[in-house]
């Protein structure tokens, strides 16, 4: 089992204490750049930290250590997440499972800003988990709203404020942060104190593609098949003689 490194900046002194009192978490106050991170991440064993919290000042698409941004993205996925060189660094310091909780406000998104931290979080989990062997499973974390030091205790974030706050990069894959009130009222579901939404009923159940293709076949073949005729021989008054053919539908001149 792997070491809990909580990192916090020097603005955010009551959440360290409290972390401090239980004495599981290796706290480091104050971190105040991303090149205090680093000598800490160097100083630690390869492969021993098992949950990295940073907990300082954030935005939607960029966390903070300081006065300057640790990790940020634009709206591009292309573009190269702030300080990559800082996470690649950190790839032999984790274990293979390991989790990296981006404690600041807003982080994973909001508003017209969504994009930039659903992009965070998966340039870092990318970072973080390739040219890894064996194949490492790491997971990024981003935050909802804001956090206080009232959503942590002497075990580090509290467990409920896990479950309403954080929005994971396994998530990001698959569509933008929720709002954050949007992942309240889904919690409440949970815990039975609303009701399970299905969204609105489906429509009623179409017959299959491969039966209206068998029905056109039929009425295809039907429109193909020559019609049924039969000649016969008919005498104008003044004495010419002619011979049609009439079909089920119309008649021929011949």
């Amino acid at each position: 089992m792997g070491k809990s490194l909580l990192i916090v900046g020097r603005d955010l002194g009551p959440v360290a204490a409290q972390v401090l009192l239980g004495g599981t978490w290796q706290v480091h106050y104050p971190c105040e750049s991303p090149v205090e991170l680093a000598a800490i991440l160097g100083a630690q064993p390869d492969g021993s930290i098992e949950r990295l919290d940073i907990c300082d000042h954030g935005g939607p698409g960029f966390q903070q250590l300081g006065d300057a941004i640790l990790f940020g993205s634009d709206r591009d996925p292309e573009s190269p997440l702030h300080n990559t060189e800082l996470v690649i660094g950190m790839r032999a310091k984790l274990t293979s499972t390991a989790q990296v909780r981006l404690l600041g406000c807003d982080t994973a998104g909001k508003g017209r800003r969504r994009r930039e931290g659903r992009l965070m979080l998966l340039k870092l989990a990318r970072l973080l988990n390739e040219k890894t062997a064996p194949r490492a499973n790491r997971i990024v974390f981003g935050t909802l709203s804001g956090i206080q030091p009232s959503d942590f205790d002497e075990h580090g974030l509290l467990h409920a404020s896990a479950l309403t706050l954080l929005y994971s990069s396994y998530s990001a894959l698959d569509q933008d942060a929720p709002d954050y009130e949007k992942r309240l009222g889904h919690v409440a579901v949970l815990h039975g104190d609303a009701p399970i939404d299905y969204g609105p009923a489906r429509p009623a159940r179409r017959p299959p593609v491969a039966a209206y293709r068998a029905i056109l076949s039929k009425l295809v073949q039907r429109l193909a098949r020559p019609a049924r005729s039969r000649r016969r021989a008919t005498c104008s008054p003044r004495g010419d003689y002619s011979v049609s053919r009439r079909s089920s539908n119309w008649w021929i001149r011949l």
